[in-house]
């Protein structure tokens, strides 16, 4: 059986002073540093939730920022083709006036060519004209002064051979 005697009676108060003792030296300290890591652990996560929401807000900031960079980028490419195609349209348009200028000014120059020929064919056909008539006639005609007398003769000639046409 157990004895009851004065060195249980110590026993127990040495264990008791021993848990005293080390209650206040060993397990307080012991739990002041458990809870001041426990509030830092608190305070981190809490701050790592603050992070992460403030990511998420940056990351809806951003994607909202990318669609609207998206939608301006659409905007100037759509106001560039625009604007293109009315300057490729005004060129076109410049082209063809320019084109249409060269075109009458091509037909002017033609008509004027036309005539200086005619005038220089019939200035030939006139020369030999005379010196056809001079051969024939021999020297009897003086071609400057029968001039006058052979352009009359192709200019009637000439007026025949528009009525036949």
């Amino acid at each position: 059986m157990i004895e009851l005697g004065w060195s249980l009676l110590f026993t127990v108060i040495n264990v008791l002073i021993l848990f005293l003792l080390l209650k206040r030296f060993l397990f307080k300290p012991v739990d002041k540093i458990l809870n001041e890591r426990q509030s830092i652990v608190s305070k981190n996560l809490a701050d790592a939730d603050e992070e992460k929401k403030k990511a998420i807000e940056f990351k809806n900031q951003s994607e909202k920022a990318i669609e609207e960079a998206e939608g301006v980028g659409a905007g100037i490419v759509t106001d560039a083709r625009r604007s293109a195609q009315s300057e490729y349209d005004r060129i076109l348009k410049e082209a063809d006036v320019k084109a249409k200028e060269v075109i009458i000014k091509a037909n002017e120059e033609a008509v004027i060519i036309k005539e200086r020929v005619i005038k220089e064919t019939e200035a030939q056909m006139v020369t030999l004209a005379i010196a056809a008539a001079a051969k024939i006639m021999g020297d009897q005609a003086n071609p400057t002064t029968d001039k006058e007398l052979y352009n009359h003769f192709l200019t009637k000639a000439g007026e025949n051979i528009d009525e036949q046409n």
